[in-house]
């Protein structure tokens, strides 16, 4: 399959494993923007540079290891991975009611984004790895997807924080980002 309809597919793809890496993104800034809190660009940037970061080494171990381990194996572990990472987002987000966590009154700064960018790299480093185990696209196009999608969720859930859907979103943000790693990691054994 060569062509628009094979890049279509393969631009689709990518955008999709770029979203459902950073649906926590989403979640992140809505929190902030449903306390009134506006996050800055440049903190935003220091956040999905580490994502992209971690979703770089990812998709290299992922890589690299690809060559010496059946494809088998890969999908399982691909598939326990995920599942385990969005087992760990959900019982986080039912642990943690909304009204226990402190919302910050001051934008982010640098150090706050650095945490962030840590905390929430986790979903990158293992959507990049089974990513680029599983499929046969190229571990930049991954990577580079992983990273603006990360930015663009981030700012998207800020900016649209006032509305009943993103506030929704905020406060199940985790759930459906640990719904959607399962999914995901079961789909890697189909």
């Amino acid at each position: 399959m060569d062509g628009w309809p094979h890049l279509l597919s393969c631009l689709a793809l990518v955008s999709v494993i770029g979203i459902g890496s950073n649906i926590d993104n989403t979640g992140v800034g809505a929190a902030y923007g449903s306390a009134g809190i506006r996050f800055p660009h440049w903190v935003n940037g220091i956040v999905n540079g580490i994502g992209l970061a971690s979703s770089v080494m990812g998709a290299w171990a992922g890589s690299a290891l690809s060559a010496w381990v059946p494809l088998v194996w890969v999908q399982m572990a691909a598939c326990l991975v995920l599942c385990g990472l969005g087992w760990y987002l959900l019982c986080s987000s039912a642990r943690l009611p909304e009204a226990n966590i402190r919302r910050p009154l001051a934008p982010p700064g640098w150090r706050e984004g650095i945490a962030l960018g840590m905390a929430l790299s986790a979903t990158n480093v293992a959507s990049g790895a089974s990513a680029s185990l599983t499929t046969s696209l190229p571990t930049w196009a991954i990577s580079v997807s992983i990273g603006a999608w990360g930015y663009l969720c981030l700012w998207l859930g800020n900016r649209l924080a006032h509305t009943l859907v993103s506030r929704v979103l905020g406060t199940y943000g985790g759930i459906l980002a640990g719904v959607t790693l399962m999914v995901i990691g079961i789909r890697q054994l189909v």
